[in-house]
């Protein structure tokens, strides 16, 4: 298997070398990493963008995603390396580092490394820096005046300086290679001017003029958001996105809703910055955000947190920012980081941007050059060699290497800090990201439906059976009832709308939930669409109440919800959960088919016939044959009882199975006494209340005795997702209703005229212990009703009330 190259810091890549590095990473681990082309450039090169996800889990559009950029600005070329090492990171650490591994698993990187490509590409070849674009404008030919260029044939544009008495700079003291201002009444020179390399385009006939920029053109000020003409802001362009790259990033903002947060990367000053509001103040609680967040950035990279502009950030945030347009025109997180201070890594205070972006002291000057002195060896100036120029006469060409120091990190080790710090701020911000997910499923069955009317589950002649019958031919229209509950949740520090300037202008959409039942499975309660809202994070609490834990006194919880429908079918019923910033999940539910709701036989069990039983002389009154079953008669003639009579009773055969799969348990040799011998018994006590009408019940086995224990057959268990949860069965039936009994095939007992044939003592029956689950959506068992009183009492209640 390919492994992940290692990124070279010890140079700055070329185009030609970046692409064949993205290609190389994304051949080696082509399960996380794609290549895509969002456009090109004004020279035809691609721009090239990394999609970085776990495709195993989900789609990279199906996930929340984080947009990374660099070299907005053609000269930043330390912003390229920092994507392509942010790249290197995440594709060498999966499967190997926890935290890595999580966030391709939950979350999509899409990185655009180069973004000037064409401009970049001169930087490197000749030094030259052009500000984003190649395209001339506003000029197609080059006007008249100085124009940057390599004079003395080196392969690069350096500085030039011409000696001259009016010239306002000076050699410095301290150190002869710098050049310090002029002082208002220093007249000792000599002094110099100092220019660009290049020559005079139009010929040198008087003082030297500087020619206008012939590449103006800046994407960081070509977006829609508070655009203004190129008179008023200097490199706009002539109107918002005219550039094909600027352009082409527009176009994967609005197809790829998934993107929660932009970092675009940029050089030089070692900060982070915030979007600036235009006319529309920030929400209060988008600020707090920014602030939250940021803080934690600069603590990770070591950088510092500028939240407004008068903080030192005029000259980085313009019209037409990017960072402005994605935060106020898309509702995204948008943050910009400013790689390399090379004042501040020489040790000096750079707690005024501002100012280090204009003058410098002399000392700081020469502070800073002997720091690159000590650690570039001297690469970071090049010393002043003497030209013959064709145009000035002599000059002196050398001076700083701009683009190896103060834009951007010297190669080597300054650089690769550089680039593991912004690593290190990408993954703390993409960290944040909001995750959609699927708490819990609570798939039950509530009953079943017998030719369109529902039934209890409890009502099923094979309820409770441990191996219920197999479903059989023509009873297709029994199907379970089923009662599915989804709790949903957003595990992640950000809300899912982000940012309540989203919610402001409705940039965002709610979250949604559709259902797809299978063929066999229909929707009978709730809407296969259903549009829930957002859902809250993490950070919400705080954001809403700043407060410390000491006053805090809690908040509402809006980080999760649920739902619930009712559906009839033993088939699978798909759930498909889609937000655009906080992803897309899928999962499916189904009861267990070794689970499933028995259905009727398809035709009844056959049962053996059974001679009726001729009831033995008793004490208690005779009841007459016109008065309905179960009900006690109005007159009553006590019947003398006859003499006892001995006989041998026969063996006692095996205990008969039954239809319903169990063993009728009575005590060999003794008969049911009923009123009715030629009626099969109802399988209530005599004496009793009668029960009341209703379905009939499977047969329960009769108590035995003491000395024959019958050990207990485990619950069955209940239809849940995912898992068995155990439960008892007589939690569904109401204990005032018995079940019906059929006595075996036995022979007839001889009539004992003395007595009735006796049991062997028992001891009371004490109510089962509940085995429902805590968890189970089953009610508890209510204790057994018996009554207390003796059946002789309770009739001579009765005949007294009457009287």
């Amino acid at each position: 298997m390919p492994v992940v190259p290692p990124l070279d810091s010890d140079r700055y890549l070329s185009y030609q070398g970046l692409a064949e590095y993205l290609r190389a990473v994304e051949q080696a681990v082509p399960h996380l990493v794609r290549l895509f082309t969002i456009g090109s450039s004004y020279e035809g090169r691609p721009l090239l963008l990394a999609e970085v996800t776990n495709r195993g889990t989900r789609e990279g559009l199906e996930k929340p995603a984080i947009w990374l950029d660099g070299n907005l600005h053609a000269p930043e070329l330390a912003s390229s390396m920092a994507c392509l090492e942010v790249l290197r990171l995440l594709a060498s650490a999966h499967g190997r580092d926890e935290f890595v591994t999580d966030l391709l698993d939950n979350c999509t990187f899409y990185i655009c490394p180069r973004l000037s490509p064409d401009a970049a590409e001169r930087c490197l070849t000749r030094g030259e820096l052009i500000r984003s674009a190649t395209r001339p404008y506003p000029f197609e030919e080059n006007p008249r005046g100085l124009v940057p260029a390599d004079v003395d044939g080196d392969g690069w544009i350096r500085q030039m300086r011409v000696q001259d008495p009016l010239g306002e700079w000076k050699i410095s003291k301290r150190d002869a290679r710098l050049l310090v201002r002029r002082s208002p009444d220093d007249r000792e020179g000599p002094f110099y001017r100092l220019y660009r390399e290049g020559y005079v385009e139009g010929g040198s006939t008087g003082p030297v003029q500087l020619a206008p920029d012939r590449f103006r053109l800046d994407f960081d000020e070509n977006f829609p958001f508070q655009w203004k003409h190129d008179g008023q802001a200097k490199g706009s362009g002539p109107f918002p996105l005219s550039e094909s790259e600027t352009r082409a990033v527009a176009d994967f903002f609005r197809t790829h809703p998934n993107l929660f947060c932009a970092l675009s990367c940029h050089t030089f000053g070692g900060m982070i910055l915030q979007p600036q509001p235009g006319s529309r103040a920030m929400p209060g609680e988008d600020a707090e955000l920014y602030e939250m967040l940021g803080s934690r950035m600069a603590e990770v990279s070591g950088y510092s947190f500028e939240q407004t502009a008068s903080e030192g950030a005029t000259e980085l945030c313009r019209n037409g920012s990017f960072q402005d347009w994605i935060y106020e025109s898309t509702g995204v997180l948008a943050f910009r980081c400013q790689l390399w201070s090379l004042p501040r890594a020489a040790g000096l205070d750079v707690s005024e941007p501002s100012r280090f972006l204009g003058s410098r002291s002399e000392i700081e000057n020469v502070t800073v050059l002997r720091w690159l002195d000590r650690e570039c060896e001297g690469r970071g100036f090049s010393p002043w060699r003497p030209f013959e120029h064709p145009q000035l006469g002599q000059v002196e060409i050398g001076g700083w290497d701009v683009l190896n120091t103060w834009l951007n990190p010297p190669p080597g080790p300054l650089l690769k800090a550089e680039m593991e710090k912004y690593a290190k701020l990408v993954m703390t911000l993409a960290a944040t990201c909001p995750r959609l997910a699927v708490h819990k499923v609570e798939d039950t069955v509530l009953g079943y439906t017998e030719g369109g009317r529902a039934v209890r589950v409890s009502e099923s002649p094979n309820f409770g059976a441990r191996n219920p019958a197999p479903a059989a031919e023509g009873a297709g229209d029994r199907q379970p009832l089923r009662r599915i509950r989804l709790e949903i949740e957003n595990q992640g520090f950000l809300s899912t709308w982000v940012t309540r300037r989203a919610l402001q202008d409705g940039s965002v959409a709610p979250l949604e939930v559709r259902v797809a039942p299978a063929d066999d499975v229909s929707l009978v309660m709730g809407q296969a669409v259903v549009r829930v809202g957002q859902l809250a994070g993490s950070s919400t609490a705080h954001l809403l109440r700043s407060q410390d834990a000491v006053w805090f006194e809690g908040c509402d919880e809006q980080q999760r919800l649920h739902l619930e429908w009712l559906v009839q079918g033993e088939g699978d019923v798909a759930f498909e959960l889609h937000h655009d910033r906080a992803g897309c999940l899928r999962l499916s539910s189904r009861i267990r088919p070794d689970r499933a709701i028995p259905v009727a036989p398809p035709a009844p069990p056959v049962r053996t016939p059974v001679a009726p039983l001729t009831p033995p002389p008793s004490v208690f009154p005779t009841v007459s044959a016109e008065t309905a079953e179960g009900a006690f008669p109005r007159r009553a003639t006590p019947v003398e009882p006859a003499a006892p009579t001995t006989a041998a009773a026969p063996p006692a055969p095996a205990p008969a199975a039954s239809a319903f799969g169990q063993t009728s348990q009575q005590p060999a040799g003794t008969t049911r006494p009923g009123p009715f011998p030629d009626r099969p018994t109802s399988g209530r006590v005599f004496g009793a209340p009668p029960p009341k009408p209703g379905p009939t019940f499977k047969p329960r086995p009769l108590p035995k005795s003491d000395a024959e224990p019958e050990p207990a057959a485990p619950p069955p268990a209940a239809y849940m997702a995912g898992q068995a949860k155990e439960f008892s069965p007589a939690s569904l039936t109401r204990q005032s209703e018995f079940e019906p009994f059929t006595p075996a095939a036995a022979p007839p007992t001889p009539a004992n005229p003395g007595s009735l044939p006796r049991r062997a003592p028992s001891r009371p029956a004490e109510p089962p212990p509940s085995s429902v689950p805590p968890d189970s959506d089953f009610p508890e068992a209510p204790p057994p009703r018996v009554s207390r009183i003796p059946a002789p009492l309770l009739l001579r209640r009765q005949k007294g009330s009457r009287q």
